[in-house]
């Protein structure tokens, strides 16, 4: 519920620090007199009420109204971690479970207890089949939310094994090993080298080495700006039979 009187309207700050100090048991009028002296409090009561004064009939309100709003506030903080800290002591073989689906679990299990009573004391009126009803709606809802939370805990995973800088580093080694694979495959070609710069000069055979040996530790040096097709079994089984790196029989070259 929206409070709107005097106290109300002070930063939280302050009326965290006031609701301390009710609960310590400090006196009214002790209270009424540090709220009054400070100049935030007193410019906010100038601004929206037309007054410079909390009164001790104020802080009596406040008691009744705000106050216990604070109090209940504390006991489901307190309840939290409670059972963060029950979920934390628990072993059991999902030792690395996240602290929210441990959490969640054991909420679940709170709830549905919780369902259970209901359903077993006698349902006399309708606020109490409506208790009952919207106690296991949020049973069920707390269950589609985990279910969502643990797929999406799943594809989170996936995502990150795809992009994941190591998996990365070991195509691009793979890579490397293939077109280094390909490179002693043609070096063992000497028959095929010798036909395309048969008929050349001197130089110009010079000039296709030097063309090749470029090209060769180019493809070596940096894959990823050419590019490589998936690797295959044949692939894997038989550097020889891909055709990756094709030299061009007839290279534009004068003879």
């Amino acid at each position: 519920m929206t409070r709107n009187g005097k106290i109300a309207r002070l930063p939280r700050a302050i009326r965290d620090r006031l609701n301390q100090q009710i609960q310590d048991g400090v006196p009214g009028k002790d209270l009424v007199r540090w709220l009054n002296g400070m100049n935030e409090v007193v410019d906010i009561l100038a601004q929206q009420f037309n007054t410079d004064r909390i009164t001790e009939q104020n802080l009596s309100e406040w008691k009744q109204g705000g106050y216990q709003d604070w109090l209940k506030h504390q006991e489901r903080r307190d309840w939290v971690r409670r059972i963060s800290d029950e979920a934390e002591d628990i072993t059991d073989d999902a030792g690395v479970m996240p602290w929210m689906e441990r959490v969640g679990a054991m909420f679940e299990v709170v709830l549905g207890k919780v369902v259970e009573q209901q359903a077993q004391a006698a349902v006399e009126t309708p606020e109490q089949l409506g208790a009952l009803l919207t106690l296991s709606r949020e049973l069920a809802r707390h269950r589609q939310l985990a279910q969502d939370a643990a797929r999406w805990r799943t594809e989170e995973i996936r995502r990150q094994e795809r992009e994941n800088p190591k998996d990365i580093d070991e195509r691009i080694d793979r890579a490397q090993k293939k077109a280094l694979a390909h490179f002693l495959v043609l070096a063992h070609r000497q028959t095929t080298l010798r036909d395309i710069t048969k008929g050349m000069s001197p130089e110009n055979v010079a000039k296709f080495e030097k063309a090749v040996r470029d090209q060769t530790l180019k493809y070596l040096r940096d894959p990823e700006s050419i590019g490589f097709a998936e690797s295959s079994d044949a692939d894997e089984a038989d550097p020889s039979e891909s055709d990756s790196i094709q030299l061009d029989p007839t290279p534009n070259l004068p003879a």
